[in-house]
């Protein structure tokens, strides 16, 4: 996925170059409109007897040169400095592995940087895109779309797909030969009701063999199509359907639907998924961490959701209490091949939590949840969390607790942790200095309950490690021009 970083920044720099010499060579002919956003932090992490300071700053750019032409730029100065862990302690991050066993490092990462132009019935951008509709992955490259009648809207795209944004490691080659293009169309009939939508992706990238950072690359492609229709005719019932199939095997779908009741003041939901192949017969390829994130196996997955607002039936208006809603939740999955393991879990979920807000501006809300894993593997969880808030002025101020099922690190020697039943408990404070400016303060304390330590390359694992605790402490600033 490395290979010609360097030729990637040629569309990115030349979308900036183009964008601000044009404007600067005639500043009769435009008025930029500028605007944008810069938010600069400093956290501490300190667990497993080390500690770690990073810092960063991220920062958005919009100018709009003329009617229809504007130039946007995201990117984010990182960095790690001072005492760092050994390799394998759960404290080092993505952009730790990225950069190698260091005790300090600075990066920076250019996400997009780009020209685009708009009229009413045609676009098209250069540059550094992201979130493009229909593609797979951020590329360097051409964007184009056309709507040649008002229902019906044609997307076309190609270029060089990166994984990584960073410009300091921009110019490590690897083997490989990277390209990405491909084309979408979407229909939207009867009013908009009916959205039909089908894409096409051609994807070559040079991808790590074993789904990890420090793994050999090699090549690979992939053709992606996929499709979906959904339907939404009033507030009270959406309904949806998609299917992807990649090298032309069918991959996975889903379906799902969803409303708000208004005479019952309830909104629900209901969700299945399917996955038919196993994730590493194409995962790694698609994205870096597939290889570890993605589900080993094929699965089935559904779930329901509810929220029913109580307080729209009882409650006077201008009263002490402003609001009060129940959420409550249900969560099925099983493997589709073989009994449940720790790559491939099968379980059943159950949540429910009110919420409750108060005129003087204190917020309450919390929930409880129950985990039961399939028969013979695993024991049952029992989680909690909730979250007290209050506002003064310009201040908001909140304590609370939440839990997550599993969380993961990586490091740069193949190793990764996963910590399970992790309880966080935090204290955020955010001041609105002005409507532009704003500090934020945040401390965390977590533990696990169990921690599982894999080895990528050797195939080792300890599913029984020690579990672990962490602090982490966060300063911010965020300013809006």
């Amino acid at each position: 996925m490395e290979k010609y970083r360097g030729s990637r920044q040629v569309g990115a720099r030349f979308a900036l170059v183009a964008a601000l010499g044009f404007a600067i060579a005639a500043p009769g002919l435009f008025a930029l409109d500028l605007s944008g956003r810069t938010d600069t932090g400093y956290r501490l992490d300190y667990g497993d007897n080390a500690m770690i300071n990073r810092a960063w700053n991220t920062h958005s750019l919009d100018i709009g040169i003329m009617p229809g032409l504007k130039f946007s730029m995201y990117g984010g100065l990182d960095g790690s400095f001072g005492a760092a862990p050994a390799a394998g302690t759960v404290l080092i991050s993505l952009p730790d592995a990225q950069n190698g066993e260091t005790a300090s490092w600075v990066d920076y990462d250019l996400y997009t940087a780009s020209i685009a132009y708009t009229a009413p019935t045609f676009g098209l951008a250069l540059g550094r895109l992201s979130n493009q509709p229909g593609a797979m992955a951020s590329f360097d490259g051409l964007s184009a779309w056309v709507a040649p009648m008002s229902w019906l809207r044609v997307d076309l795209f190609g270029g060089l797909p990166y994984s990584d944004a960073s410009l300091v490691r921009a110019a490590n080659a690897y083997t490989g030969s990277n390209l990405e293009g491909g084309a979408s169309l979407s229909a939207n009939l009867f009013d908009e009701a009916l959205n039909l939508s089908a894409g096409y992706v051609y994807l070559s990238q040079a991808t790590p063999t074993a789904g990890t950072i420090a793994a050999s690359a090699n090549t690979v492609v992939n053709q992606v199509l996929r499709a979906s229709a959904s339907w939404s005719s009033s507030s009270e019932l959406s309904a949806g359907a998609s299917a992807t199939l990649v090298n032309f095997n069918p991959v996975d779908s889903a379906v799902w639907v969803g409303g708000m009741i208004d005479a019952a003041r309830l909104s629900y939901s209901l969700n299945g998924d399917l996955q038919f192949l196993n994730a590493a017969d194409f995962g790694a390829s698609l994205s870096n961490f597939a290889a570890i994130l993605g589900a080993a196996d094929p699965y089935l997955s559904a779930s329901v959701d509810l929220s029913e607002d109580f307080g729209g039936f009882f409650l006077p208006k201008g009263g002490l209490v402003s609001s009060l809603t129940l959420d409550a939740g249900y969560d099925h999955r099983q493997p589709l091949t073989g009994s449940a393991t720790i790559s491939d879990p099968g379980y059943e979920q159950f949540r429910v939590g009110p919420s409750v807000s108060l005129a003087m501006g204190l917020a309450l809300s919390g929930y409880y949840n129950y985990l039961l894993p399939a028969s013979g593997y695993g024991t049952s969880i029992n989680a909690f969390g909730g979250e007290i808030g209050q506002k003064v002025d310009a201040f908001d101020f909140r304590l609370g607790t939440s839990f997550s099922a599993s969380s993961w690190q990586e490091d740069v020697a193949g190793v990764y942790t996963d910590s399970f039943a992790a309880q966080q408990y935090y204290l955020q404070a955010r001041w609105k200095a002005t409507k532009a400016l704003n500090f934020q303060f945040k401390a965390s304390y977590e533990t696990s309950q169990q921690t599982s330590i894999i080895n990528a390359f050797a195939g080792s694992s300890d599913l029984d490690a020690s579990p672990r605790s962490d602090i982490h402490v966060e300063l911010r600033a965020g300013y809006r021009y």
